[in-house]
């Protein structure tokens, strides 16, 4: 009988240049190869119809249509003709941090449980102050509208000569 030995531990590309290898290097290969075909495409082979249809949004236009945004002034930080040039190295620093992020986090399971936990918070806290802004809006409006229902009927029984005071649900 074949007996199998299971290891407790967990490394799925073994040594930590291998982890670099797939958890940062060929992702980020795989950003650089997808920002050389955006720029290609909006910049080479669209430009005309960009240039001609100004409600035609892209990632650049996006970023830069409010001139107020924090964005828009890093992008436009060293002047107009390097606004491009600026929304690709912005970029690409981002896609650089986010993919530093899984890599540090990885093999550290007390930093990867205060990383569920944190994005656990955030979702809570995202979807309980979602809630509360809408039902208690809703709620709002639901009293707004009560209260000229009764205003309406305190005016209808006051023409009649009667104060009467009456709720919409009696």
């Amino acid at each position: 009988i074949n007996q199998r030995k299971f290891s407790y531990t967990f490394e799925p590309w073994g040594d930590a240049s291998s982890v670099v290898l797939n958890l940062f290097v060929l992702p980020f290969g795989y950003y650089l190869l997808w920002q050389c075909l955006y720029l290609f495409k909006t910049e080479v082979i669209s430009r005309r119809k960009l240039q001609n249809d100004p409600e035609l949004m892209t990632s650049f236009r996006w970023m830069t249509r409010d001139k107020k945004s924090p964005m828009f002034k890093l992008i436009n930080s060293l002047g107009e003709p390097y606004q491009l040039f600026c929304f690709v190295l912005l970029q690409l620093v981002y896609t650089a941090l986010t993919l530093l992020l899984p890599m540090i986090v990885f093999h550290n399971m007390m930093l990867h449980a205060v990383f569920l936990l944190a994005v656990f918070l955030v979702g809570l806290w995202n979807g309980a102050g979602y809630y509360f802004s809408v039902f208690a809006a809703k709620y709002f409006d639901e009293l707004m509208e009560k209260k000229k229902t009764k205003t309406k009927t305190k005016t209808k029984a006051g023409e009649e000569g009667e104060v009467v005071e009456r709720d919409k649900n009696e």
